[in-house]
Formats: C-alpha cells, structure tokens, sequence
C-alpha cells in the first residue's frame, strides 16, 4: 500500500508533505490537512494555522498533562483523542486512529513578524504514524511517499 505526497516549493529547500484527513466525532471535527513530513516530531500535531483555519474550539478539548515542545520553546497543548487519521492511498483509504495533538502559541508577548512565522507554521505528521511505514523521500525525482 503507498501513499503519495508532493513536495511543497514555497519551503527553501522543497519540504515534503502529504495530505490526509482528520476526523473526531467527539468534537465535530473533520478537515483535510497538510501535514508536513517531520521525522523529528514524536507525534502527529495540528498548530496553529490549522487550527484557526478550521475553526477548532480548543476549548472543547482536554488539556494535556504536559506541553509539547521544541523549535521555539514550549506551547499549549490540547488532546483531540479517539481521532482518525484518513490517508488516500493508490487503491482506496489507509485509517489509522490516534490521539492527534494540538498546539497552539501564545500570540499575546509575540512581536508581529513573529506571528506571522508562527501563524504559517504547517501542522506535523509524526513518527507515530511514520514508523507505521517505510518513508521514501526522492527530493531528486520529485518523489515523496509512505508505503507498507
């Protein structure tokens, strides 16, 4: 099974991303995503362009117990738990489901041009859905995919 991404030019150097969507009937939510590729990220996380573009009341999530973390310091972080996770795949749909995480800064002591960067931030697809699959990254041959 494989699913295909794309590389994203508007990143220098091209950032690889694949889109999937992003379900929760606890909170009424279901949205595509573009989630860039990041074998870096321990989880799959949603920030916050993703989360304003689509609306998501964070008040209606639980809190997590404690923030995530990393470029940038720490940032509040939300559970939007028994998510799914739904992939186009080359002959039909890849579902996964997981606890997506959501991240959002604290604008308010950010000075404008940092808002900006963050509010252009991609949301992350994390190594736990990554190492479900065998990544293959051919920035060379245009060429970015998962496969089982």
């Amino acid at each position: 099974m494989r699913i295909d991404g794309y590389f994203e030019p508007e990143f220098k150097p091209k950032a690889p991303f694949i889109d999937a969507i992003v379900i929760s009937k606890e909170v009424g939510f279901y949205h595509k995503i573009r989630f860039l590729i990041d074998t870096g990220a321990s989880m799959t996380i949603l920030l916050d362009k993703d989360v304003r573009d689509t609306g998501l009341d964070v008040r209606k999530l639980k809190r997590a117990k404690r923030q995530v973390s990393g470029v940038g310091g720490g940032i509040d972080t939300y559970l939007m738990e028994e998510a799914k996770i739904v992939f186009k795949t080359r002959k039909g749909f890849y579902e996964e489901k997981l606890t997506v995480f959501i991240g959002v800064h604290n604008l308010s002591n950010i000075d404008e041009e940092g808002r900006r960067k963050i509010l252009v931030m991609p949301s992350l697809l994390g190594r736990e859905i990554l190492d479900k699959f065998d990544l293959h990254c051919l920035p060379q041959k245009g060429e970015v995919y998962i496969e089982k």
